[in-house]
């Protein structure tokens, strides 16, 4: 169940998604960014800057998918497993990016961060997210209390 949800999720935002959340990215950074002080992805400031705010932003994100109801109905999906391993992470609905939610944890960032960059650092956050959908990882008592 959770690698077949993977892989739809993965083809449907391979077919559908990309085609138009890039370019829409590229737009916000070219024509609204903030400033031009975090445009150099080679900058150590920029770097990790970004890190720190695509976190922030997912951070943001997951916790709105726990909290608004609109947001829960494509959520709820990730959190249907009775198993907590790494294919849970992969669980994912195969049309989340169509839930405006998705909005808040990635075009924010075009208002200071180059698509090259942010595309990387979303990337890594997703490899992180493998590692805490296991048992692998211990509870942490002072954050998950």
């Amino acid at each position: 169940g959770s690698i077949g949800l993977g892989i739809l999720q993965v083809l449907t935002a391979r077919l559908l998604f990309l085609q138009w959340f890039e370019p829409l990215y590229t737009f916000v950074y070219d024509n609204c960014r903030l400033t031009d002080a975090l445009s150099d992805p080679t900058k150590p400031i920029t770097w990790w800057s970004c890190l720190i705010i695509a976190d922030l932003l997912y951070y943001w994100f997951h916790r709105f998918s726990h909290t608004y109801s609109w947001m829960w109905t494509t959520h709820a999906v990730h959190h249907s497993s009775e198993e907590y391993n790494l294919t849970t992470a992969l669980r994912q609905p195969a049309l989340d990016f169509f839930a405006p939610s998705f909005l808040i944890s990635s075009v924010a960032a075009a208002l200071l961060f180059p698509w090259p960059l942010f595309s990387a650092h979303a990337t890594f956050n997703l490899l992180y997210q493998f590692w805490i959908h296991t048992q692998l990882v211990p509870p942490l008592p002072w954050v998950e209390t």
